[in-house]
């Protein structure tokens, strides 16, 4: 009766070893790490206007609301609802990626070299600038990406207000992968740096 005891109690020794073994052995996937960025098209096209790169603009502050300002990348899968994904996140804090993209496609656009990311030294001397405040953006995997901002420009060098706009912009994502969500992301971006681009260019003398 005694070795047979023993045997049980070795077989559930056993037994739990090889679970705590497995649970040990178990290994969690690494996240993905994303990043905004100029669309390839974006380089080829013209600038907005042909005196455009006389214009010295300053872009931010751009400010996010605080669901989006971490590092999970956000899906909203219902009007109410967002999901935040622990296994796909950005690789830079959102509002330093959103805006240094932005300005990059500012700088393409217009033209110029002349586009300063906010805050800049006082030394450099700023005739526009740009501030948004980002109401939405967010995807859905296989869906559309959508960015909702308001933005100001400002003249002489900040102090005066030119106009305030509310402007919505969606793109379709080619596939079903947080990479081609971060791609239509990115689209969104491209299309608010146009609208933002005509509007500066027109204001250039």
């Amino acid at each position: 009766m005694t070795s047979i005891r023993f045997l049980k109690l070795g077989v559930v020794f056993t037994f739990v070893a090889f679970i705590v073994s497995a649970c040990g052995g178990s290994v969690t996937p690494p996240p993905n790490f994303f990043v905004l960025s100029t669309p390839d098209g974006l380089a080829a096209e013209k600038p907005t206007k042909k005196r455009s790169a006389d214009i010295s603009l300053g872009v931010g502050p751009i400010v996010l609301p605080p669901h989006l300002d971490r590092p999970q990348i956000v899906t909203k899968s219902t009007r109410h609802k967002i999901d935040l994904d622990e296994f796909n996140q950005w690789a830079e804090p959102l509002k330093d990626n959103f805006t240094r993209v932005l300005a990059e496609n500012l700088s393409i656009l217009l033209g110029t070299d002349r586009v300063a990311i906010y805050p800049w030294r006082s030394s450099i001397p700023i005739g526009y600038q740009v501030s948004a405040e980002v109401v939405r953006f967010d995807g859905q995997l296989g869906g559309n990406s959508t960015l909702i901002v308001r933005w100001n420009v400002f003249g002489k060098g900040g102090r005066e207000i030119l106009f305030t706009r509310r402007s919505v912009y969606t793109v379709r994502s080619n596939g079903r992968s947080f990479e081609a969500m971060v791609s239509a992301m990115s689209d969104t971006i491209a299309k608010f740096s146009r609208e933002i681009a005509t509007a500066t260019g027109a204001l250039a003398p």
